[in-house]
């Protein structure tokens, strides 16, 4: 612990506080409210400036898998958002996302088939993943030449993360061995991502031939009012603006497989840019009104102090002084000045010269 003033008596250190905080500690109310308010709005002009540089850099992302040809619809709000964003990283195939004034219809289809030989070894498995809407349907055929192997037909993710554990996860299922031909279908009234799986749960390797026939519903951009859109070739990326208006509805399309493989997903990259004024106003305006309202409290309070101490005060009445000691007491009329008093001499320039 130590202390020490300087001159003045105003900077003063007690143990480990600043001498800051002493200072502002020892105004008036009224101007502790007015450096707290300084001091508040340096504090956000930094928010601001680390709000700017987050939003300014890079930019989170969300990504989803898509199958060729599919289609995904969302909501973006243009008072957010100034722009999207669309990474393509396929090598095959193109992507595309539209800004619609509506939502979009069901009103396209892809008619596509996968084929197949496969090798399960034992305790593998194979799949492919579709996201289907209402009015898809589809075909599975299978002709086993040795070994035997098990179809499951899942609904959702989470359900596919458990099939394995017991067939009520899944919403079709048949085993079959030895050579024999399988064939299940399916139409969906639900929309939701679907697992086409088969798995080998027995100890010798199964070999077989697959077919998938797909005939799937997808949205049609041009139901729904285009107001802009654009495209990314593979491994390309592209930027679409996005009016200040209202919500929009934003549809991302997966393109047509150049090589005609329709069994492998892509991972398209999406992200909005946002406008940073408007964070910044989310942040700026509550911020301002809270360093007006406790300067303005604190002014109130230091001029509530300074009349209670005012009129704390006791009053004074000027009054006569009356002398009683009439030795010590000045004459009422002093004597006038006369002129025949002695005067000391008057300086003399040149003083006696000293003789010896």
């Amino acid at each position: 612990m130590s202390e020490g003033n300087t001159e003045h008596g105003s900077w003063i250190l007690r143990g480990a506080r600043p001498a800051f905080v002493t200072r502002v500690r020892e105004m008036a109310p009224g101007r502790r409210g007015v450096v707290g308010g300084i001091i508040c709005l340096v504090l956000l002009v930094l928010v601001i400036a680390i709000i700017s540089v987050r939003f300014n850099g890079n930019n989170d992302k969300w990504d989803n898998f898509y199958a060729p040809g599919e289609t995904r619809t969302g909501h973006v709000s243009s008072v957010f958002c100034k722009s999207i964003t669309l990474e393509n990283p396929s090598l095959n195939s193109s992507a595309s996302v539209y800004l619609l004034r509506s939502e979009p219809r069901l009103a396209f289809r892809y008619n596509f088939t996968i084929t197949g030989s496969l090798v399960l070894r034992s305790g593998y498995y194979q799949y492919w993943n579709f996201y289907m809407y209402p009015g898809s349907n589809y075909t599975f055929s299978s002709y086993l030449t040795s070994g035997s192997v098990s179809y499951y037909l899942i609904k959702g993710k989470t359900n596919f993360q458990n099939w394995h554990r017991t067939d009520g996860y899944s919403l079709d299922s048949v085993s079959f061995s030895s050579v024999s031909n399988k064939t299940r279908s399916r139409s969906f009234t639900v929309e939701d991502e679907y697992y086409f799986v088969l798995y080998n749960p027995y100890r010798a390797d199964a070999k077989f031939q697959v077919t998938l026939a797909f005939n799937r519903t997808e949205y049609s951009a041009q139901s729904g009012s285009v107001v802009t859109s654009c495209t990314a070739a593979p491994s390309s990326k592209c930027t679409m603006d996005i009016p200040y208006n209202s919500d929009y509805t934003v549809l991302i399309e997966a393109g047509a497989p150049g090589n005609g493989d329709w069994g492998t997903n892509v991972e398209i990259d999406t992200a909005c840019n946002p406008r940073v004024w408007v964070y910044v106003m989310i942040v700026l305006l509550p911020t301002l009104g809270v360093v007006a309202l406790v300067t303005c409290i604190a002014v109130a309070c230091s001029c509530i102090r300074r009349r209670k101490r005012y009129s704390s005060l006791p009053s004074v009445t000027m009054q006569e002084v009356v002398v009683e000691d009439s030795e010590t007491a000045l004459p009422s009329n002093p004597p006038p000045y006369t002129p025949e008093e002695v005067l000391p001499p008057s300086y003399k320039p040149n003083p006696p010269v000293y003789t010896p």
